[in-house]
């Protein structure tokens, strides 16, 4: 009960309070009325110059409003046109396919590669212009790029009406701004004919290297100097050196802790001042003591293939084991050592005879001298030695 008296004297409070601001406005209008007339005209007045300023004010912020979106019509205006510049003039062909295949969207780049204007190839599809052998390869790839979602990629040869058959990459995804219009992909298409072609020639060339590297005495290698590191090594390396190469090619250095003790600052001081620019060449014959602890003698040659700011960047050379040659060479020298001195010992047995020679005759005249002097015929004849015999 009590509720509901309050509830009934808020709902006749609310009723007063309605009509009593109706009442209040015809009082304000009879006051208005009772008004002096010069007074209700400058009322007025006041009240249409406040209107005429908010509407004024109305004016100025419209118009800086068409002005801003004018801006940004001309903004988004000249992105879209650099958007299709840099669509059509881009190195690489842009496509968009439909559902069924179709060209909807190209660029200039694709449609050169292809052989056609862009009005021709627009509503075709993308079918006929691949070489037949790619061309169910090509609708499995389509295939399973809108099954997966995501970016996929293929490698298919392209019929080309002016350039014959092109390699070319194509790179798919599904448009993502087509939603109401689903199976529709972008596809990026790059003619990699030349950059194939380029790098088979370069992999048969290093195949050739590495067969003849691979293949002879000398130990080969590559060195950067920034940082420094072994870049290749052939496998002669592990031959000569007893180590494992992947020892070398984690400390670029290693090789010089098996340099005998003897050579080891000779050779030091002519690879640092190679490494440092101030000579063209590096050659130094040295001994290596190697892990089985054999003594070879090393004939390391080296160049500069590359410098940055004037300082060696890239070095290559060969070192070649010349032990053989050493151990020849020594020989060569005992045995000349031994002949020289044979051949002494001969010259010195030649004296002697010569000498005893010499003194017979000597004798044998002064016999003969005797027997002359004594009245009697000589004894011995005497031969006389020419100083050429001598």
């Amino acid at each position: 009960m009590k509720r509901a008296a309050s509830k009934k004297a808020k709902a006749v409070k609310s009723a007063k309070k309605r009509t009593s601001l109706p009442r209040a406005n015809q009082a304000a209008t009879r006051s208005k009325a009772h008004l002096p007339k010069h007074i209700q005209d400058r009322t007025d007045a006041v009240k249409t110059a406040e209107l005429m300023t908010q509407m004024q004010e109305q004016q100025d912020l419209l118009e800086l409003r068409n002005e801003q979106l004018g801006e940004a019509n001309a903004d988004l205006e000249l992105s879209r046109h650099r958007y299709a510049d840099l669509y059509n003039l881009a190195p690489v062909g842009y496509v968009t396919l439909d559902a069924k295949g179709c060209i909807r969207e190209i660029n200039h780049t694709a449609a050169e590669l292809l052989g056609y204007t862009i009005t021709h190839l627009m509503g075709r599809p993308m079918m006929p212009y691949l070489a037949k052998p790619d061309r169910k390869v090509f609708l499995q790839h389509l295939w399973e790029c809108r099954r997966a979602g995501h970016e996929l990629c293929a490698t298919l040869h392209l019929a080309t009406k002016d350039k014959g058959e092109r390699l070319t990459e194509f790179t798919t995804h599904p448009a993502q701004d087509f939603d109401s219009k689903p199976g529709w992909c972008r596809t990026a298409i790059m003619d990699v004919t030349e950059r194939r072609g380029i790098e088979a020639a370069l992999s048969a060339s290093e195949a050739k290297f590495r067969l003849l590297a691979e293949n002879m005495g000398e130990v080969f290698w590559f060195m950067e100097l920034d940082p420094p590191r072994v870049t290749y090594v052939s496998p002669a390396f592990e031959n000569i050196w007893g180590m494992p190469a992947s020892e070398l090619y984690a400390d670029s250095k290693v090789w010089m802790k098996a340099v005998h003790a003897e050579d080891l600052p000779a050779v030091d001081a002519a690879f640092q001042s190679w490494l440092a620019g101030e000579t063209d060449t590096y050659q130094i014959e040295y001994r290596i003591l190697n892990r089985e602890g054999e003594i070879h003698w090393i004939m390391d040659r080296g160049i500069i293939i590359g410098r940055r700011d004037g300082r060696p960047r890239q070095l290559c050379g060969i070192a070649s084991d010349v032990t053989e040659q050493k151990v020849a060479e020594e020989e060569l020298r005992l045995r000349n050592a031994e002949l020289c001195s044979k051949n002494d010992e001969l010259e010195r047995f030649n004296r002697a005879m010569v000498n005893r020679e010499l003194r017979m005759i000597e004798l044998k005249q002064e016999i003969n001298t005797l027997l002359q002097q004594a009245g009697q015929p000589p004894r011995y004849r005497v031969e006389t030695l020419l100083p050429d015999h001598v």
